[in-house]
């Protein structure tokens, strides 16, 4: 395994802005991107599930071909990438990119030594505002102290933005020390949980959801929990915002 560049990847082909009303999906796909069952069943998915918004974490893509998301631009932050492959956490959106950054972790998870990697991108709201949207995949498998440290060189990056934003993925936080640190981040940065409608589905360990949706500056007005079956080990979640 080899430690990616660092710019993301970028296949970009829209110039509108998001919608008043939007719908945002987020799911972490356990390396089934390029499967035979994940582009029907993410078609499936996408009839019931209205989404301007694709947040992917352990997305798994070819160096060679872009990853088939028909009317959809994405970008991808990679914290693996082999000489065939890269992995990481993956946003499309059917509206533009203003920037996207990738972040990866100072630490590596013990045992496995690899990074985890954090997308932060902007996106043009209808309203002429900017959203920051960040798709992060937290780090596992080590100490809480290393943790918060990559907790507060997110927010150190992200508190200077004043307006709108959504911070959501897999936060890997199956422990209630790490549920309190992320607690403690959210709060510093204003911004609220959203509770969802069938939260059984969301993948737990140790009764802690791992998945999570955190926002601000937008109105929440749809948010639930899908069941995927056996596509992936967690199950996505949604949501529905509209501008303030």
């Amino acid at each position: 395994m080899l430690k990616p560049t660092h710019s993301p990847t970028m296949f970009h082909h829209h110039n509108q802005s998001l919608a008043p009303l939007f719908g945002l999906l987020c799911w972490n796909v356990h390396k089934e991107t390029l499967g035979s069952a994940f582009e029907p069943y993410l078609h499936h998915l996408l009839q019931s599930c209205p989404s301007d918004l694709i947040l992917l974490q352990e997305a798994k893509t070819s160096l060679h071909r872009p990853l088939k998301l028909p009317g959809f631009s994405y970008a991808m932050a990679a914290n693996i990438q082999t000489r065939r492959y890269i992995y990481g956490v993956l946003t499309a959106a059917n509206a533009s990119f203003e920037t996207a950054e990738n972040l990866l972790t100072q630490s590596r998870e013990v045992h496995l030594s690899t990074h985890k990697s954090v997308l932060i991108s902007t996106h043009r709201l209808a309203d002429g505002t900017t959203l920051l949207l960040i798709n992060i995949h937290a780090i596992n498998f080590v100490p809480s102290r290393w943790f918060l440290k990559e907790l507060h060189t997110l927010k150190t990056l992200l508190q200077e933005h004043s307006g709108a934003m959504i911070v959501a993925g897999d936060f890997n936080c199956w422990s209630k020390t790490r549920n309190t640190l992320l607690e403690q981040f959210c709060s510093e940065l204003g911004l609220i949980k959203a509770d969802f409608y069938d939260a059984h589905h969301i993948k737990r360990v140790f009764r802690q959801p791992l998945d999570h949706i955190f926002y601000r500056g937008l109105k929440l007005v749809e948010s639930r929990a899908l069941d995927s079956g056996k596509l992936s080990d967690h199950n996505p979640i949604y949501a529905r915002f509209s501008i303030e």
